[in-house]
């Protein structure tokens, strides 16, 4: 499989990437059942994140098939299972800083959400409509 771009600074691979290497073959080809939702997400969001700080989000992690959304104890209602979600960080900015700018900015996302496992901090980004109900978008959260 060649990678290609989703939008002007995202690739496929970037968004179906993951460190479980035993998933990453499945995990591509099954995203490509997802390449609308996936630009769709680099073009209205990520690019946007990239904008508004001057950094490339670094995307932790994307798409993810079902077998790896179990395997990472995603939710079974999870948008990552849609291409419609991504973990990110930014480098030389602070998760905390970077969740309220964007909860701030007016960009449309599904929902915003700063999470932590032990000493790791990212933000997570989903798109909203039509991928997400309306009453549910601009939904941020600290977990």
């Amino acid at each position: 499989m060649t990678d290609f771009n989703l939008s002007e600074n995202f690739t496929f691979f970037e968004l179906t990437a993951t460190a479980e290497t035993k998933f990453l073959e499945f995990n591509r080809a099954e995203g490509m059942n997802f390449i609308i939702p996936l630009s769709v997400l680099c073009e209205e969001l990520l690019e946007e994140i990239y904008k508004m700080f001057g950094v490339k989000p670094t995307v932790t992690s994307a798409f993810r098939c079902k077998f790896l959304n179990n395997k990472l104890r995603g939710s079974a209602a999870s948008q990552h299972l849609g291409g419609e979600a991504a973990d990110f960080i930014l480098r030389g900015f602070d998760c905390a800083e970077v969740f309220e700018k964007i909860k701030n900015s007016g960009l449309a996302f599904g929902q915003l959400i700063l999470e932590k496992s032990g000493n790791k901090k990212w933000v997570h980004v989903s798109l909203g409509v039509p991928y997400r109900a309306a009453e549910k978008c601009g939904q941020a959260l600290i977990l």
